[in-house]
């Protein structure tokens, strides 16, 4: 309920009040009438009196129960504003708040209310001292709240107990009583009947002897009587206006306060705080509201994500960041006309909207490609940004699909470090593949779906099988077959990729020694390493505890890792790494060249074996700078006394010129694609003919 329909409301209220004046005032002038055609009678006299206290009880009534219902409204009025529907349990801090509210409502206003709990105690009560009062009238209370429950709308008790009556005539008092389901408590407001008495019979006792003293004067009492009851109607409007103004002042400050209120949380749910531009909700409502046009025009949102942005923040601080954040609004705002929405959908990215024109969404693209005037502490610095383009039409789709779709669009480029891109529908597919191969991880480690095929690694010497690497595999009922590169990554981040190296690496020391017992000329296992894995707490000890289990000669085994492995923490990696190399385990550069390393790097790192990457193999033949580059990896390797494996071979002219550079060991289709364990044993008795 707003302030202006809770003003109407008290305003009815109010309206009501007066509008019984012309009736008062009709019974007046039938009353005096009939005084004059009665002669003033005793009977008319007695009529009279039972008029005056009938009259004032009514609307002694009357008011009470306005005030009650007015209550009740304004406790609807909080319910609805802290976003409460019907039937909803009230928070305990918001039945504390709001009673504390009503009890000084109670202290600053004549007209008063009292609220009784499930717990049958004053929660609120004009008297302060009763709250929560274990020692007052239980009976009474009860009386009270059982007799709302049962529906009742009018008591009569005793009082003296609340208010220090000197007697129970004193005390007696009629209340309107009733029950709110909602905050389960009892309202009240009531009358003395005391006061009602004393007041109907002076004023009474005032009719009579006036009326008493002017049987000798009719006029002079036609002229008092008047006098009195109008003196009477004017007491009790000024009184009843009072009252309801000052309720009425009262629930509107209330109200006041709670419509700012939901006025800033409206803004703050569709408004970014930082750049006060439209959030993502806004913009999918914005969008929303295109779509339901029957133009026919197409229109284009562009999703603009400030590069690196996160590095500004942890260099500079955010209040840097957001300074930056709001530049980058100040640019946009320049190139924006009347047919462009711009928002701000997240962190460090911005939407562009098109309405008319495509071509235009183009040019903002090609104008925000890097911005070049930033200065963060007095530095001159260049912010590139990545463009993410959906191209949609004003027909039945929702905002919010639009957006995502411009997000994985983003990710995509992300992804792919490109810094344009135009969303297509594989990237959807793409997301819900992603979406399910997290979900079914958990199950696939549960039920051992993943499992282990084994590359050769063959001997430039001899040409024999002298170890394996091992090769994680999965084949899901839903999803098929999903690629390490597809599941791996996931893994990594949702915090697995723990669970499922331990199966690889047990099923892996398993099949070995089932092929190639320990000995001199046991194979050896290669098995692939992630950075997380490395550093994660029981790394170690899982990896001690699987070389018990299965009875594997540790020297056999050789961990790989990738460049990337020693950036964030070398003296922890190298740690980890001395404390496996004790136990007998060595260590490999994977994909050595594509990374960080240099050639003088190698004599750093406490690694026994480099992999020259399968890019380098590929031109070897053909590209002199490829093959200069091995050349010198091979010399380099073969002076820190290093093991070279060449991956990726997969013809004979490679296989030869690897040879020839004194490469150690080969790995590639040349001369066996991954198999498993069953296929493996076949090759090493065929002693590993060429495919």
């Amino acid at each position: 309920m707003k302030r202006k329909e809770l003003a109407k409301m008290t305003d009815k209220v109010l309206q009501r009040y007066l509008l019984w004046l012309p009736s008062i005032l009709m019974v007046c002038a039938i009353g005096t009438s009939f005084i004059n055609q009665q002669l003033f009678s005793n009977n008319l006299i007695a009529s009279v009196i039972t008029s005056v206290e009938e009259q004032y009880i009514a609307m002694r009534k009357a008011e009470v129960v306005e005030r009650v219902d007015t209550t009740i409204k304004m406790l609807d009025v909080i319910r609805q504003s802290n976003g409460l529907a019907d039937g909803d349990i009230i928070p305990t801090g918001l039945f504390n708040k709001t009673m504390n509210s009503f009890q000084l409502l109670n202290e600053n206003n004549d007209g008063y209310i009292f609220v009784i709990n499930k717990n049958k105690k004053f929660v609120v009560h004009r008297n302060s001292d009763n709250l929560f009062r274990d020692d007052i009238d239980d009976k009474v209370v009860h009386y009270i709240y059982q007799s709302a429950i049962n529906g009742a709308s009018w008591v009569e008790y005793s009082d003296k107990a609340f208010n220090n009556r000197k007697s129970d005539a004193e005390a007696q008092k009629i209340t309107h009583i009733r029950y709110v389901e909602d905050w389960d408590v009892v309202l009240g407001s009531g009358e003395l009947l005391h006061d009602i008495k004393n007041y109907s019979e002076s004023e009474a006792k005032l009719v009579t002897d006036l009326v008493l003293d002017e049987k000798s004067n009719q006029n002079l009492f036609h002229i008092l009587v008047f006098i009195i009851f109008a003196g009477i109607i004017y007491y009790l409007k000024n009184i009843t206006s009072q009252k309801l103004y000052e309720y009425k002042s009262a629930i509107e400050e209330k109200l006041i306060q709670i419509e700012e209120k939901d006025n800033e949380i409206a803004f703050r749910s569709l408004y970014n705080d930082v750049t006060g531009l439209p959030n993502r909700k806004a913009t999918s409502d914005y969008i929303d509201n295109l779509c339901l046009q029957e133009k026919g025009e197409e229109y284009q949102l562009q999703l603009i994500d400030i590069v690196d942005f996160q590095k500004v923040n942890n260099q500079y601080g955010f209040a840097v960041g957001d300074r930056i954040l709001r530049q980058v609004t100040s640019a946009l705002e320049e190139l924006k006309d009347e047919t462009m929405f711009i928002g701000h959908v997240a962190a460090d990215q911005f939407a562009v909207i098109c309405q008319k024109s495509v071509s235009l969404c183009i040019d903002v693209a090609k104008e925000t490609e890097t911005f070049e005037k930033f200065d963060i502490c007095g530095e001159m610095i260049s912010l590139r940004v990545r463009n993410a383009v959906v191209n949609f039409k004003n027909r039945n789709i929702l905002g919010s699909i639009i957006v995502r779709n411009g997000e994985l669009a983003m990710k995509y480029a992300k992804a792919n470090n490109l810094f344009h891109v135009n969303y297509s529908s594989f990237m959807s597919k793409s997301s819900e593949r992603h979406f399910k191969i997290s979900n079914l991880l958990d199950f696939a480690i549960e039920n051992k779906e993943f499992y282990v095929h084994y590359q050769p690694q063959v001997s430039t010497l001899n040409g024999k099988i002298i170890g394996v690497e091992a090769l994680v595999r999965w084949d899901n009922v839903e999803l098929g077959r999903v690629a390490p590169l597809d599941f791996i990554p996931i893994a990594e981040k949702k915090g697995t990729i723990g669970k499922i190296s331990d199966l690889v690496l047990t099923q892996a020391c398993n099949d070995i020694q089932s092929v190639s017992p320990n000995g001199e000329e046991a194979l050896t296992l290669s098995v692939n390493i992630s950075p997380n894995q490395l550093m994660s707490k029981r790394f170690v000890e899982n990896t001690i505890e699987i070389i018990e289990s299965t009875g594997i000669d540790p020297s056999r085994i050789v961990f790989e890792i990738t460049e990337g492995t020693f950036l964030n923490d070398i003296p922890g990696t190298v740690a980890v790494i001395e404390q496996l190399k004790a136990v007998g385990i060595k260590f490999s550069i994977d994909d050595f060249g594509t990374g960080y390393s240099s050639l003088s790097y190698l004599s750093k790192l406490p690694v026994d074996e480099v992999k020259i990457d399968k890019s380098f193999i590929n031109d070897l033949v053909e590209d002199e700078d490829a093959y200069n580059l091995v050349k010198s990896i091979l010399a380099v390797a073969n002076i820190k006394q290093l093991t070279i494996v060449a991956e990726g071979v997969e013809t004979k002219e490679q296989s030869q010129i690897l040879g020839d550079l004194a490469c150690h060991l080969l790995q590639g289709y040349y001369f066996s694609r991954p198999v498993d364990v069953e296929n493996l044993t076949k090759k090493i008795k065929d002693n590993l003919k060429v495919e």
